[in-house]
């Protein structure tokens, strides 16, 4: 929780960044928010400007339980494409402390948008946790391997170990697609999963409806690489490209400031966008 860490931030967010007591109340989003990670400042900081930065565009954010997450997709099944297994709750086994999941709500309190991140304990590399379908079925990978296999061309992908985050299951309500509420949602769930674990990258897979042409400048990954594929029972089931970052890119992305956009900017077809990010 911002305990400790939240004093320590008191004296370095500007009065122009808050809302008088809109933040630390009991209950709040930020009381859910922990900083354990350096630097300390420099991350709450951010973390404060991007939650501002969608409630004014309509979008109040609130952290849910794993549990909550998959309750969530299965209810806006429409426009929100079932969540992979590396996520599901229902599936895996996944631990309270092990995933951020994140839910924001209108002004009416209905659903608008939703992305998570899961910490990864990488046995060996990337790419052999997902090639090895581990990294989405854990235990039953072995059993799944019969009819799914996962091919991944990603150079990046053989260099990530240790501990790592999985970004996901973004998710955003068919009519804000305008607001460009993806990007500050992606960067947001981002940065507490830096701020709170020890991790050294974060990655991701994404299709080709997701990808435009800044991409890495809109989303604030580091590297965008070619290339996947997902195969069930001998047929592509779904492909695209590999997404990842380093902690010392994400540190040096602290200092910017979101700003909501002057103009409205699709950045996808609606009909693509709920199989867009993975």
């Amino acid at each position: 929780m911002l305990t400790q860490q939240t004093q320590d931030l008191s004296g370095t967010v500007s009065r122009e960044e808050l809302e008088p007591g809109s933040f630390l109340s009991p209950g709040s989003f930020l009381s859910t928010v922990q900083i354990s990670q350096s630097p300390r400042a420099a991350f709450g900081r951010y973390i404060l400007r991007l939650e501002s930065s969608l409630r004014r565009r309509g979008a109040s954010v609130r952290a849910v339980s794993p549990l909550e997450f998959f309750d969530l997709n299965a209810s806006q099944r429409d426009s929100w494409r079932e969540l992979i297994p590396s996520l599901n709750a229902k599936i895996n086994n996944i631990a309270a402390e092990d995933m951020i999941c994140l839910a924001a709500n209108d002004d009416e309190g209905k659903p608008v948008a939703a992305v998570a991140a899961r910490r990864l304990k990488l046995r060996s590399t990337a790419h052999d946790e997902m090639t090895s379908l581990r990294f989405f079925y854990g235990r039953r990978a072995d059993e799944k391997m019969a009819t799914d296999s996962f091919t991944l061309t990603a150079p990046s992908a053989s260099t990530i170990s240790g501990e790592a985050c999985y970004l996901g299951g973004l998710w955003i309500r068919p009519d804000m697609r305008g607001l460009d509420l993806s990007s500050d949602m992606i960067k947001l769930v981002r940065t507490m999963a830096f701020a709170r674990w020890s991790i050294g990258h974060e990655v991701a897979i994404v299709t080709p409806s997701f990808i435009k042409e800044d991409v890495i400048g809109a989303y604030a990954f580091e590297r965008l690489e070619p290339g996947f594929e997902y195969i069930m029972d001998g047929k592509v089931a779904w492909s695209g490209f590999f997404l990842c970052s380093s902690r010392a890119h994400i540190e040096t992305q602290l200092d910017n400031n979101p700003e909501p956009p002057t103009t409205v900017e699709r950045h996808y077809p609606a009909p693509q966008a709920r199989q867009a990010y993975r």
